[in-house]
């Protein structure tokens, strides 16, 4: 049939609108996850807090190149 099989997640991109955790984000960045944390409060980098009181970073890969890009 005509139709296409489902993308195999193990070889797709990944996703730039997908939501990665800070030591994802910081491994990308070479940075440590303190200063990470310490970037995304002071507006530095663009984040989001997850729900909840203990509210965890999270970044878009996209957010991340910004901030390269504004470093370089």
């Amino acid at each position: 049939s005509g139709e296409a099989a489902a993308p195999d997640p193990q070889t797709t991109q990944p996703d730039e609108n997908e939501l990665i955790n800070p030591g994802q984000a910081a491994r990308i960045l070479m940075i440590s996850e303190q200063r990470l944390r310490k970037l995304a409060s002071q507006g530095m980098i663009h984040s989001v807090k997850s729900q909840g009181e203990t509210g965890h970073y999270r970044f878009k890969r996209e957010w991340l190149r910004e901030y390269l890009e504004s470093m370089s």
